[in-house]
């Protein structure tokens, strides 16, 4: 594979791992974290004049209370008739567990809380990345798998729901540009997916022409275009759902940390204010 062309996917894989911490830190407790990280990228372009002390009031009014919330942060309240920790909380921290992470002890919310589902897809790219960085295309291909099917079967099922409380129920300017912000990343996902994923049709085509028929190697081609097919036919599910499927709206960290599971002795958690890259 082309080092240029290697390093773009791995390039745009970690573009959308950041826009998924970002968003993360954005919807968690206000904090320094937040400023810097905001600092860091274009989006002060979107939200100027940042006072992460400042937002705690409102933050603590939206997601967190006393009182009913006007903008619940979890998904289960969103698909469970306002329960919270029903079947989907517990499903969403399977699957954490399935991918090799787990929540990390200083992270006092639930697993379906929009926080660390945001955190477990930047991770997940992040994997995705460094994947694309090494050639493994059948590693690549895995991780985007797991994205799609996380989306489609967690995120793009309240997100919309989310974003559409969130800005029914704020007059600040940082909180309704952040569900803008989230609101147009959802739109666009399937996008975003569909990019790598053509490029990999287009690289095992040229591959399956070049490896003798019958061969272990074309077997590996056969699997990994199977893999393919199926991401394309998650994706597609995933359009479906963000065109037609809108939960209806209930009344009412910082980057959360995932903790790899059964680390290698020295990798140290992600600290509490730290994105999961650094």
């Amino acid at each position: 594979m082309d080092f240029g062309v290697r390093m773009s996917r791995a390039e745009e894989a970690r573009t959308r791992a950041g826009t998924y911490e970002l968003l993360a830190l954005g919807l968690g407790l206000p904090s320094a974290g937040l400023a810097e990280a905001v600092a860091r990228t274009d989006a002060p372009l979107f939200f100027p004049l940042l006072d992460a002390k400042g937002l705690i009031p409102e933050h603590h009014r939206l997601f967190v209370g006393p009182g009913d919330l006007p903008a619940p942060p979890y998904e289960s309240v969103y698909r469970e008739g306002r329960r919270v920790m029903g079947e989907t909380t517990i499903e969403v921290g399977r699957q954490y567990e399935e991918a090799g992470y787990t929540l990390h002890p200083s992270f006092k919310e639930l697993p379906d809380h929009v926080v660390a589902e945001l955190a477990f897809m930047a991770l997940l790219v992040e994997e995705e990345a460094g994947a694309w960085e090494v050639e493994d295309a059948s590693a690549a291909l895995a991780r985007l798998q797991k994205q799609g099917r996380f989306l489609r079967d967690h995120l793009l099922r309240w997100l919309p729901a989310f974003c559409e409380r969130l800005l029914a129920s704020t007059e600040n300017p940082f909180y309704r540009r952040l569900a803008a912000m989230l609101g147009e990343f959802v739109a666009s996902i399937t996008h975003e997916i569909n990019n790598p994923l053509a490029a990999v049709f287009g690289s095992l085509d040229l591959l399956a022409l070049r490896v003798a028929a019958g061969s272990t190697e074309a077997g590996w081609v056969g699997l990994a275009q199977r893999a393919a097919e199926r991401i394309r036919d998650i994706v597609a599910h995933m359009r479906h759902i963000t065109r037609l499927e809108r939960a209806e709206p209930v009344a009412g960290i910082t980057m959360l940390d995932l903790r790899k599971s059964g680390e290698p002795e020295g990798r140290e958690p992600v600290k509490p204010d730290d994105p999961p890259g650094a």
